[in-house]
């Protein structure tokens, strides 16, 4: 009886906390920079680390030093507004990385939560970005969803930025093609292969350089550490190929993909785009249908395998020389918008920024110019002034800014994570193990 009453206590522990991750979740991808959205993620944070302090919630071991190594990066940056040449942006900085603080705790909370933390988690991120996603592709195909839905064509909302849009879609990607996976309810797998399907078409609309090669590098990660490599590549072909065509046509039309265009054309062009986004997830979802049952012999998976290795190197090779023929990496300019960026190497003003990060952290190698100062603290460095909130570069903006401690601190937090999911993947086996390897 009270061993059934724990179980009880402990089941519902761990959904009370799924949810309260997945409300928190979808609030900070939907209205993250709200001041109520920062205030109930540090209140639930508080809360959790209150109960786990007295022994009612656990929190693993092994996440702690990734917690610590955070908050002393936290800390860093609001000890930086003391010689802070831009005191009020070291204060946001301090603000936000006590919100991820605050996120990391609930997250090694949730991760403690019984032998299917893994998947629970995977689950409430997930379901979470994919709401934010289908919501930017939503506006897409119907422009007066969102407020400046005809001043700007690279996908972007609801998180306001296409580069952490496309973050976002990559992460959805490879736990769409987790959930795709997943032995047992065959919906469950099909919706897993539509959301993987609209993660690669919301990557590629926001137009996204660090978000294509991100997508790629996670599909590759997720293959590498999957035992079936063979059909979770074909999986992969499933929701990448219908969302590359659909994405092309995309490309093709200007009132999708150009800005300041006619509010009709956008309108007009949006009709047919959600309509070839609906038609290429029922291609996806029918695609993983008929992998399902599909069942190939030792030799068989052997010559999909090569099929697919060459495929994969032929795609590298033709991407190398598209991108060798568009630009030189080295080159600077203007920072372009359409999708033709997709195809080119160069750094745009990044060199300058990079050097300027560089010049910085040499003036004051000990403690920075202040946490979040480049975008004031640059312009010094410029006879012609471009404009850059952060320097592009995440190493040299800690260094830049919190000088080599914050830089250190940067190093701790990068390692911790490495030592928690690592750590992760030798302890869970089965299932388990396949949602800690997909986070």
């Amino acid at each position: 009886m009270r061993g059934a009453l724990e179980r009880a206590t402990t089941t519902g522990a761990s959904s009370g906390l799924a949810l309260s991750l997945f409300v928190l979740v979808t609030a900070a991808l939907f209205a993250g920079e709200a001041f109520w959205v920062g205030v109930a993620v540090l209140l639930a944070a508080s809360a959790v680390l209150a109960l786990g302090l007295a022994g009612r919630v656990p929190l693993s071991f092994a996440g702690r030093p990734f917690v610590a190594a955070l908050l002393g990066l936290a800390t860093w940056s609001g000890v930086s507004i003391a010689w802070s040449v831009a005191p009020d942006r070291s204060w946001d900085d301090l603000n936000r990385g006590l919100i991820y603080v605050a996120f990391a705790v609930l997250g090694v909370a949730a991760g403690s939560a019984g032998p299917r933390a893994c998947r629970l988690v995977a689950l409430v991120l997930a379901s979470a970005l994919g709401a934010a996603v289908l919501w930017a592709l939503a506006g897409k195909a119907i422009p007066a969803l969102f407020p400046d839905g005809g001043r700007a064509a690279r996908l972007r909302d609801p998180i306001g930025y296409w580069n952490a849009l496309a973050l976002a879609a990559n992460a959805l990607l490879v736990l769409a093609l987790w959930l795709a996976s997943r032995p047992g309810r065959r919906t469950t797998r099909l919706v897993g292969a539509a959301l993987g399907y609209a993660a690669v078409v919301a990557a590629l609309l926001a137009v996204s350089r660090t978000g294509l090669v991100g997508a790629i590098v996670g599909i590759a990660l997720w293959l590498f550490l999957s035992e079936d490599r063979v059909g979770r590549s074909l999986l992969a072909l499933a929701a990448v190929v219908p969302g590359v065509l659909v994405s092309s046509w995309a490309f093709t039309r200007p009132a999708l993909v150009a800005d300041g265009q006619a509010h009709a054309d956008r309108v007009a062009d949006g009709a047919w785009f959600g309509l070839l986004l609906l038609t290429g997830g029922v291609v996806a979802a029918l695609a993983a249908a008929g992998l399902l049952k599909l069942r190939l012999t030792a030799r068989g998976r052997l010559r999909v395998g090569q099929l697919l290795a060459l495929g994969a190197a032929a795609a590298v090779l033709l991407a190398g020389a598209a991108v060798a023929l568009v630009a030189d990496p080295a080159t600077g300019g203007e920072s372009v918008q359409s999708p033709g960026r997709l195809g080119d190497a160069s750094l745009n003003n990044r060199w300058t920024w990079w050097g300027e990060a560089w010049q910085l952290f040499a003036d004051r190698p000990l403690q920075g110019s202040g946490a979040g100062s480049f975008e004031v603290a640059h312009r010094r460095l410029q006879d012609s002034y471009i404009p850059a909130a952060e320097p592009h570069a995440v190493p040299l903006q800690f260094l830049a800014g919190t000088g080599i401690l914050g830089f250190a601190l940067f190093v701790a937090v990068v390692a911790a994570a490495a030592a928690a999911a690592s750590g992760a993947l030798r302890r869970t086996a089965g299932e388990e193990h396949a949602a800690a390897a997909a986070l």
